[in-house]
């Protein structure tokens, strides 16, 4: 019973390595030298209330505190310590 179908399967296997993959041209999308799709940027839906636009000033704002703080020096200069710039 095994021998009634391994014969078919294994030649069923060996049939589908032989055929090729169809050529695709330049035009079609799955070919790596389609151009890319132009796509537009999504229409904006709603429009920014208050709460979004002060949201984002709060945060534009800690943003450039917290860039401040990281060019501040931490600790007291010495008096020999030479500055560098």
């Amino acid at each position: 019973m095994i021998r009634r179908f391994s014969f078919p399967l294994i030649l069923l296997l060996l049939a589908s390595c032989t055929t090729s993959a169809p050529l695709i041209d330049h035009t079609h999308p799955a070919s790596a030298d389609a151009a890319e799709a132009v796509s537009k940027p999504m229409p904006r839906v709603l429009p920014i209330d208050e709460v979004t636009q002060r949201t984002r000033e709060l945060l534009a704002q800690r943003a450039a505190e917290e860039k401040a703080a990281q060019d501040q020096p931490v600790g007291p200069r010495l008096e020999n310590e030479p500055e560098h710039h």
